[in-house]
């Protein structure tokens, strides 16, 4: 018996019903999409007929009213059983809308937001088919509480110009959702529809792993908004609080897409070792290290998902800094340590595979590529978590949107 994870709400039943039908789907595909650098159009569209991709969406305004963060967790671990690529686009996808949901729902959230009527908008727009969400926040050469990207007051609203980097499913999405600078010291958050003059996609996504993500560059060349789509958010040069559990949110449901991944490279291996009595013993032995790390990332991600649902899910007053510094913290453990996890599990199914893991042709081959995704996605990447991490414990820095710089507690 395979003790795998399960959903806690009557949503994320649906929910994961539809991840686990898509996945079968998507994987027949993955293999060739990947091999052709190209975007699986056919499954975002599958992914909205469904209604998956409203799943963050409230009831009455259409959607699954999926709440819990740990059923998000669930449903993408095993949508990216299927195609990796498809499930982090997803992931980043329904953590918008369940954002935008819970401003919607939630106004004890010390956050400025766009009016209720916009959010309406978006979110009705979602479950009719009509809106992809494509969070762009990353950008090269700098930090992400330190954009070079401008909005910029211009008639009765603001002119956004910049240059986004890694702005995963942008083919598809037909909202931005991104991080800008307002004036010389405050961050704020924009969100662009896609049909606005002056948006580019560009299609310069051609990566060693998840080829098939549509992950290009995005490019805002004055693109004129309301002034009701920026709202600010806080100081230059941290994570602002306002965004703080979109990005935790997101940080944690994306590194269940990396759990998936495992899952699969396992289940590969385990069949391609069809008479167990046969196999080597040395083969047995990484099987059994593979379902130590399998169990392990399980745990600690469904630990921290309920963690933030107790903390986040239902709408909360401000929590102090301290408290949100140490949620960051558990989010960037269980983010490091599913992502790590997962890399050394595909690593093992591959060398217990043999020389067939390793061709084109085998899926493994893919996977093994395709993980290593995962330490450098933000928020936050190998390069800032560790030190973050170790940072909060010893409370050098409790300003949870920073990654590093120090500041010793008073």
């Amino acid at each position: 018996m395979e003790f795998e994870l399960g959903c806690v709400s009557s949503g994320g039943a649906q929910c994961v019903e539809l991840a686990d039908k898509h996945a079968a789907d998507f994987a027949v595909t993955a293999d060739r999409f990947d091999r052709d650098n190209a975007f699986p159009t056919d499954n975002w569209a599958a992914l909205q007929r469904s209604g998956f991709l409203a799943a963050t969406v409230p009831v009455d305004l259409g959607g699954l009213g999926l709440r819990s963060i740990h059923d998000l967790v669930v449903a993408i671990s095993r949508l990216a059983r299927g195609d990796g690529s498809t499930a982090i686009g997803a992931a980043m996808h329904l953590t918008a809308f369940w954002y935008l949901a819970r401003l919607r729902t939630s106004p004890s959230w010390p956050v400025a937001a766009p009016p209720a009527r916009h959010l309406d908008l978006m979110l009705r727009a979602c479950a009719r088919r009509r809106a992809i969400a494509c969070v762009a926040i990353s950008e090269r050469g700098t930090p992400l509480g330190n954009p070079a990207t401008t909005a910029e007051p211009a008639g009765s609203g603001y002119r956004i110009s910049g240059r986004k980097a890694f702005c995963t499913n942008s083919p598809a999405a037909t909202l931005f959702l991104s991080t800008v600078r307002l004036g010389a010291d405050e961050v704020g958050f924009a969100v662009v529809p896609r049909t606005t003059p002056g948006l580019r996609v560009l299609e310069n996504w051609d990566a060693l792993g998840v080829r098939a993500s549509g992950s290009g560059d995005v490019v805002f060349d004055g693109c004129q908004v309301a002034q009701e789509m920026v709202v600010p958010a806080g100081p230059v040069g941290a994570l602002p609080p306002a965004i703080l559990p979109l990005t935790m949110v997101g940080a944690l449901v994306l590194a269940s897409a990396f759990l998936g991944m495992s899952e699969q490279a396992q289940d590969l291996l385990t069949q391609a070792l069809s008479r167990p009595r046969s196999v080597r013993p040395a083969a047995r032995a990484l099987v059994g290290e593979n379902e130590i790390d399998i169990a392990t990332s399980r745990a600690v991600l469904a630990r921290t998902a309920v963690l933030l649902d107790e903390r986040l899910g239902a709408g909360t007053p401000d929590l102090p800094a301290v408290e949100l510094a140490g949620l960051m913290r558990e989010v960037q453990c269980a983010n490091m340590a599913a992502k790590r996890a997962a890399i050394t599990t595909v690593d093992r199914c591959l060398t217990a595979s043999g020389g067939g893991g390793y061709l084109s042709s085998n899926p493994m081959s893919r996977l093994y590529r395709d993980v290593r995704a995962g330490p450098f996605m933000q928020p936050f990447s190998a390069l800032d978590a560790f030190e973050y991490i170790g940072s909060v414990r010893l409370g050098l820095d409790r300003d949870p949107g920073r990654p590093n710089g120090e500041r010793e507690l008073p």
